[in-house]
């Protein structure tokens, strides 16, 4: 017979396929609750075989007690871990039409970079990251009659604004997530920098992730490294090309880690992206492929883990 211990409760075998935990108090709570609870919200059988027991079954009102309870736990938990080393973590790129986000999240183990909470989190920040630079360019638009369209900018996200921001899923603030999300998996978690792009709706962007941890979220991509390319066609093309251009100097930027567009003061050739051997396919340098392709690189973000 399985079991299923907790400080309040006693577990009884019913029949063969019910199995019940009983609380003296409140009752028998059906297994079938116990597991959807614990699918539902992540948190452990212990707290949501608690949380039913306390609510008699009332699976309402036993989410928003483990909600609370974990916001709770989870600032306190924050707090005692804040001081941690969080050298592990994912950055995460998200990409919609002309916009892009760059996000890099640090946790402390790579077991939890793998967490399927984590991850989600990593989705979330980028998604967020991604609608304030939106918000940005929509007021902008509506304060000049000039501005009808959306123009090539990027920009640092100021980390308060961004955690004090409500994540839309949640209705939460983007710090209560984490919070939460600190008193489900017990390590410290950190906000490390956050990046927005916007460009002219004719240009292409080109997106790539590289690490031992690599996945995709909600249509964010994660990795240890994570690169954007945004291209301008220079003539009328086929946009799938460009995007795939676009797509395969991503991976080179990832690889090859230049520090600009072209040489300048400080940068030498080797350092320029246009100099550079095209990580794909030597027999072409990155800018040699572009004048083939009837491309220009208009801009490039990389991230890379713990990067200073």
């Amino acid at each position: 017979m399985n079991f299923i211990k907790t400080k309040l409760t006693k577990v009884v075998q019913l029949g063969k396929n019910a199995l019940y935990s009983t609380d003296t108090q409140k009752g028998l709570i059906n297994k079938n609750l116990l597991t959807k609870l614990r699918k539902d919200t992540g948190y452990s059988f212990v707290k949501c075989n608690e949380a039913l027991a306390r609510f008699n079954n009332d699976t309402i009102k036993a989410e928003e007690w483990l909600h609370d309870q974990a916001k709770k736990e989870g600032w306190n938990k924050a707090q005692k871990l804040s001081s941690r080393s969080t050298e592990q973590g994912l950055v995460g790129v998200l990409a919609e039409k002309n916009f892009v986000a760059l996000v890099d999240i640090g946790c402390e183990t790579d077991f939890v970079s793998r967490n399927e909470l984590f991850q989600n989190f990593v989705a979330a920040t980028a998604r967020l990251t991604l609608k304030l630079r939106k918000n940005v360019v929509l007021q902008n638009m509506n304060r000049s009659s000039l501005e009808s369209q959306v123009g090539h900018l990027k920009e640092e996200i100021i980390k308060h604004h961004l955690l004090s921001s409500i994540e839309e899923n949640s209705n939460l603030k983007l710090e209560e997530l984490m919070a939460n999300m600190v008193g489900k998996i017990g390590e410290n978690i950190v906000l490390r920098r956050a990046i927005a792009m916007s460009t002219f709706s004719s240009n292409v962007i080109g997106t790539a992730v590289h690490g031992n941890v690599t996945g995709a979220v909600n249509d964010c991509l994660m990795g240890t490294y994570a690169a954007v390319v945004t291209i301008r066609p220079k003539s009328s093309c086929d946009v799938e090309r460009a995007a795939f251009f676009a797509k395969g100097i991503a991976q080179h930027v990832i690889g090859m880690n230049p520090k600009s567009i072209s040489s300048c003061s400080g940068i030498s050739e080797d350092e320029s992206l246009l100099s550079q051997d095209f990580l794909l396919n030597d027999k072409f340098t990155v800018g040699s492929l572009l004048e083939k392709e009837n491309l220009e690189v208009i801009d490039f973000m990389r991230y890379a883990l713990n990067d200073k």
